[in-house]
């Protein structure tokens, strides 16, 4: 059987789970994509998405097709993405997986049924002891919005997790926390603008939703467009402690790179573990010598510290 192939969004429409008939549009495209760029990762890496693209994506369900001026029903269709949502496909597939990787995020299951119908974007789990109290299984919802009236769907989308996150624990307690991995994107013209990635997490422990350390607009004193942590990380001069040999690295270089002010360290420092400790992280900068430097100790911290500072500037 030849699979039905769709050209523009506007050939398209899908039936709701409200019942509503509505045309198919680009994001929802991209949220397809996206999924679609998870397991082919899964499948043979990332370089796999590089080679084959996000360039088709299947839909399914109560469908009309648009031919010879003429909608059709059907139940399964392929859809062509435009070029310029591909290209914020792979964008957010990347951010997210560089966003989740920040976290020391395990994800080993895509687009995954678990005990009943949903179906789990991804599954996985903390690698680390900064878990967030989390040592069980993890379910991570994707979805990509809209700037106009991005707030009012992530609340509506928050208060739908929750109910599915209760229905989902009371057939397998294994999960919990659901974490939910939202992109605010905006159309510029035809082509998008850099997609914002905002995470929030909900877990059993706590009950409430907590943010997470996702992109933002910088207040005064915030880094402007970081980098990821991974790669500023990897930038910085490894150095080790003279007492106790621990592996740190110079809170001066950590600021360098996220271009802010970057002088006077020893007496920055205070205002900074008050930050980490406003955020209920036990993680603290110190001023200590290192073997590579002489001169006075400098204000050091491990990859654990910052870390956690990262998402607070």
């Amino acid at each position: 059987m030849v699979l039905r192939s769709v050209v523009a969004y506007s050939s398209l429409k899908r039936q709701d789970k409200d019942g509503k008939v509505r045309t198919y549009f680009p994001l929802r495209a991209v949220g397809l994509a996206v999924e679609n760029g998870y397991k082919l990762c899964k499948k043979g890496g990332f370089g796999l998405v590089a080679k084959e693209g996000l360039k088709q994506v299947r839909v399914a369900g109560k469908l009309q097709v648009l031919e010879g001026g003429t909608w059709e029903e059907a139940s399964v269709v392929s859809l062509k993405l435009r070029p310029q949502d591909e290209a914020l496909a792979v964008k957010l597939l990347t951010a997210q997986r560089a966003f989740l990787s920040d976290l020391h995020f395990n994800w080993f299951c895509t687009d995954t049924q678990r005990s009943g119908s949903k179906s789990l974007d991804l599954v996985g789990d903390f690698s680390t002891k900064n878990n967030y109290g989390v040592t069980g299984l993890v379910w991570v919802e994707l979805k990509a919005f809209g700037k106009v009236g991005f707030e009012k769907k992530a609340k509506e989308a928050r208060a739908t997790l929750r109910t599915e996150f209760a229905s989902l624990r009371s057939r397998d307690a294994s999960f919990e926390a659901v974490l939910f991995l939202a992109a605010e994107c905006e159309a510029l013209g035809r082509d998008w603008g850099t997609p914002k990635l905002k995470a929030e997490l909900l877990t059993v422990a706590k009950g409430e939703w907590q943010k997470l350390g996702g992109t933002r607009k910088a207040a005064r004193g915030q880094a402007q467009a970081k980098p990821s942590f991974f790669r500023l990380w990897s930038r910085l001069e490894k150095h080790t402690t003279a007492k106790g040999g621990q592996k740190v690295r110079l809170l001066k270089h950590f600021l360098r790179e996220l271009r802010l002010p970057y002088n006077e360290t020893t007496q920055r420092v205070k205002t900074y573990n008050k930050l980490l400790h406003s955020a209920s992280r036990a993680e603290r900068l110190v001023q200590k010598k290192v073997l590579e430097k002489s001169g006075l100790p400098p204000v050091v911290g491990t990859k654990e510290v910052f870390r956690e500072l990262y998402k607070l500037l």
